[in-house]
């Protein structure tokens, strides 16, 4: 009976961290951050997604998706890397 009742504290405690990572998750979502410098302003949300990318007062679509492409496969590769490790 002990091993049941340890299997189902462990899937809780499991189920509380995941509630827990998705809160956090949606926190860095809404939190935005704008910063400008030299002619470049960007617009990036907590989870380094950049919502708005402007090069001398023209939004630059191109520039800003190749930026998150490039976060997205790095954050990718990273889990890939260290899954398992932590």
């Amino acid at each position: 009976m002990s091993k049941i009742t340890d299997f189902i504290d462990a899937k809780k405690d499991q189920a509380s961290t995941i509630k827990k990572q998705l809160a956090m998750k949606k926190q860095m979502e809404e939190m935005f951050l704008e910063t400008e410098e030299h002619g470049v302003k960007i617009k990036m949300r907590g989870d380094f997604r950049v919502e708005s990318l402007e090069v001398g007062g023209v939004e630059d679509k191109r520039l800003r998706e190749a930026i998150n492409k490039a976060f997205k496969e790095t954050q990718k590769k990273l889990a890939k890397k260290f899954q398992g490790q932590m």
